[in-house]
């Protein structure tokens, strides 16, 4: 069995960025909250903004494979709130979204009867897991890669 997980500094940078947008938030919405005259917009909007962006990176990191597993020719996907066992050979093609020059965006894995899993982006041994995955499945397609 081989493991591959993303690197603990982009688990850190991710936990920060998680409290500093849902903290910052929160703290400009009860600004807003206490001034409650027509200074408070900017802060309601900025705060709101920020706890919105928190958010969805939170549900979205929730959703995300955090680590993928390959054994027996079956590649296991797994996260906070996800465990999900394919076939190798059901997994069409692995890819970066368009312009994702610095690499932060998650990595799209599309399946066969699967839908689409979301790989957490910065994942050690990235190039490893998709040598494995080539050898288990000679179909698979790697385009932006």
């Amino acid at each position: 069995m081989t493991r591959y997980e993303t690197r603990a500094s982009w688990r850190l940078y991710e936990r920060i960025f998680l409290a500093l947008s849902i903290g910052g938030g929160l703290v400009m919405l009860l600004v807003a909250a206490v001034l409650h005259d027509s200074t408070s917009v900017p802060p309601l909007v900025i705060g709101g903004g920020w706890l919105a962006m928190g958010v969805t990176v939170a549900w979205r990191s929730a959703r995300s494979a955090h680590s993928v597993e390959i054994q027996d020719g079956v590649v296991t996907f797994r996260g906070m709130r996800l465990a999900v066992s394919i076939p190798a050979t059901a997994v069409v093609e692995v890819r970066r979204a368009r312009g994702d020059v610095n690499e932060v965006g998650p990595l799209t894995v599309r399946t066969v009867g699967h839908g689409t899993v979301r790989l957490a982006p910065r994942l050690t041994g990235l190039v490893d897991f998709l040598v494995e995955l080539r050898q288990a499945n000679p179909s698979v397609r790697f385009p932006g890669l």
